[in-house]
């Protein structure tokens, strides 16, 4: 499952906590706690000729005390950061969910607000086109 994979990948890289006591990165979700989190969410992508290409979003919510503006911002920078230009290596290596990728690419530039979840804690998006090279067995 190429969120789980993401998810743990973002455990391994020291962006997140996933699987363990503390996680605060979810798959397909964002649940009320803990307040700073962030949910690994597949997207539409697109098979080319024997290629898949699937999309993923993530989206990071923090708890919005002082300085509100920059709130979450910045986590959801350093992910943008860490995945965009990857290529060829293994997403949840050892997990049972690990796949290869063979490169990822951000659909942006920069993390995009989508305003104050129902608690008024902000949140930022980010998406990314993946390539699949296959499952890691």
């Amino acid at each position: 499952m190429l969120t789980a994979a993401l998810a743990t990948h973002l455990d391994t890289i020291g962006l997140g906590v996933h699987g363990r006591d503390g996680a605060d990165v979810f798959l397909e979700d964002l649940p009320h706690t803990p307040e700073n989190a962030v949910g690994v969410y597949a997207q539409p992508g697109r098979k080319v000729g024997r290629f898949r290409r699937p999309g993923v979003q993530i989206i990071v919510r923090a708890d919005g005390t002082g300085g509100r503006a920059r709130a979450g911002y910045e986590r959801a920078q350093a992910i943008l950061e860490a995945l965009d230009g990857t290529s060829h290596l293994a997403w949840g290596d050892g997990s049972g969910d690990a796949v290869r990728v063979a490169w990822c690419e951000a659909l942006q530039a920069q993390p995009l607000s989508l305003g104050d979840d129902d608690n008024g804690r902000p949140r930022w998006s980010v998406r990314f086109d993946v390539e699949l090279a296959g499952e890691v067995s």
